[in-house]
């Protein structure tokens, strides 16, 4: 799939004539969705082989890091230590109160090179600024591939997701395949972020299939935009 780009004016005074690219993401992948992708090369390795090595590889570079090292993950990226805050003078010393010690990384040039030599590129008319969801995980006592359970915990990632939850127009909609018009919006959320939203997965969903919808003014803007995840849902009643 080739990368995907659009044009737009760029936002620099004095440079409104001018262009720039907008990349076009066309999916967001948590870890799972990585380890699934990762089963599936050549040769296939089993999930049950990957999953502990990443969760040794993140310990390992946690170790690492702690320790002031800097670490150069398969070529991927560097990570390094930080620290942040103001000393007042030469004698001073860290305060955990004033002071903190954080991540940074930077993109290995060989990962850039790779990507270079490997991607084609696609123009694609301006996009509309639409609520874009494009990857929907449960937790919760019982989970079900592919469906929803009253009361889990949904989350939800994609792009220019972020509404605005006292707005009752705004927010997840679950909206009957059946009868368009049969719809339920949650009403408890915990995060609501441009890419990603928690929320509780709210009772009313009656046994059948149901598009998750997220609805938004998108950027302040007034006009409601909505945009659905790409597959239905089914509800266990």
């Amino acid at each position: 799939m080739p990368v995907q780009f659009y044009l737009r004016p760029n936002p620099l005074p004095g440079r409104e004539s001018h262009h720039m690219a907008q990349v076009v993401s066309v999916e967001s992948l948590d870890e799972d969705a990585l380890i699934e992708r990762m089963t599936g090369g050549e040769p296939p390795l089993p999930r049950a082989q990957i999953e502990p090595v990443m969760r040794r590889l993140r310990e390992v570079v946690t170790g690492l890091l702690a320790d002031g090292c800097r670490v150069n993950v398969a070529g991927l990226a560097h990570f390094f230590p930080v620290m942040n805050g103001k000393f007042r003078n030469a004698d001073d010393e860290f305060d955990k109160k004033r002071h903190e010690i954080g991540v940074a990384a930077a993109v290995d040039v060989s990962l850039v090179g790779d990507v270079k030599s490997r991607a084609a590129v696609e123009k694609q008319k301006p996009a509309e600024l639409l609520p874009a969801p494009t990857f929907y995980k449960e937790t919760g006592v019982r989970v079900a591939e592919g469906k929803v359970i009253a009361g889990n915990i949904g989350t939800l990632h994609g792009r220019r997701l972020a509404f605005d939850p006292k707005m009752a127009d705004e927010g997840v909609f679950f909206v009957s395949t059946a009868d368009p018009k049969r719809e339920v919006r949650s009403k408890v959320y915990a995060v609501v972020h441009p890419t990603e939203i928690l929320f509780q997965v709210p009772d009313g969903l009656e046994k059948g299939n149901w598009l998750l919808e997220v609805r938004a003014r998108v950027r302040g803007g007034r006009q409601l935009r909505s945009g659905r995840l790409s597959s239905p849902l089914e509800a266990d009643a």
